[in-house]
């Protein structure tokens, strides 16, 4: 139906096109070009790839359950709609269906309510878990203690940029015990990439990122029931990012979370 529709717009005749006026005319060929744009993306979706994976059903109650839980930010949530997502291309190399709940914008305190504990007499083998930057670079803190804000992409405040990274890792904490208390599962914390320069998403942030990354290290060091996922450092590849235009530059591309999803299972011998 959506290809019929396609070529009965992409079709249209240009002496029929003469007939409206030019802003119909150009409106139709925005919309003939947002179309072919989406033909493309439809083609390159893995979503009919990832509907046939296995399903588990522990409780034997005829609901899915999963042995894998993602939740987080953009990093984590990019490309869901094609099934590109990170989550999603995990599932795909260890053929299992994901439990995938990340959110572009997140911040800590939403991250946590993204977490689902498992049902009775089911459980999760791993909670993969990423946040804290979109906390750094918000210009204004509603339901945090802090008065000023870090906003290191902006007026930046070096002593609240310190403060909210201990905000961060106690928030990471309380959200790192809400699953131990529900779950038998391993908690992976996924560390940030650097940018290849300033002019992207994070910024002149990254400083204040690295301390963070080194916070969630600190976690996993003082619990036998936490990994860090490094995505950066020797012997590492470079996380594939997006366009540069409109200063992004940081979040990953498909091949960017194929990436990620590859040094997830590495690490933890998926």
């Amino acid at each position: 139906m959506f290809t019929t529709h396609f070529f009965t717009i992409h079709n249209l005749k240009i002496h029929s096109l003469k007939q409206y006026s030019p802003k119909i005319t150009l409106q139709l060929l925005v919309l003939s070009t947002l179309l072919i744009s989406l033909s493309g993306c439809m083609g390159e979706s893995l979503c009919n790839e990832y509907s046939v994976l296995p399903t588990q059903d522990q409780n034997n109650d005829d609901v899915i359950d999963y042995s894998v839980h993602v939740i987080g930010d953009s990093i984590l949530a990019y490309h869901q709609i094609s099934c590109k997502s990170v989550g999603h291309r995990l599932g795909l190399n260890i053929n299992d269906k994901v439990l995938i709940k990340p959110v572009t914008g997140a911040k800590m305190r939403e991250i946590r309510q993204q977490y689902i504990p498992p049902k009775p007499n089911t459980d999760y083998e791993l909670v993969i878990i990423d946040g804290g930057v979109n906390d750094l670079i918000a210009d204004e803190n509603p339901g945090t203690p802090e008065e000023t804000a870090c906003n290191c992409n902006g007026l930046l405040n070096h002593n609240a940029c310190l403060q909210e990274i201990d905000e961060i890792t106690q928030q990471m904490d309380n959200i790192i015990d809400e699953v131990q208390v529900t779950s038998s599962a391993t908690v992976a914390l996924l560390t940030y990439y650097p940018p290849e320069d300033d002019q992207s998403f994070i910024g002149a942030c990254f400083p204040y990122v690295s301390q963070l990354n080194e916070r969630y290290r600190q976690l996993a060091n003082l619990d036998s029931r936490v990994e860090v996922i490094d995505t950066y450092g020797a012997g590492l590849p470079i996380i594939q990012k997006t366009s540069p235009l409109g200063e992004d530059n940081y979040h990953p591309t498909y091949n960017g979370s194929e990436q990620l999803a590859s040094l997830i299972q590495q690490q933890l011998g998926l």
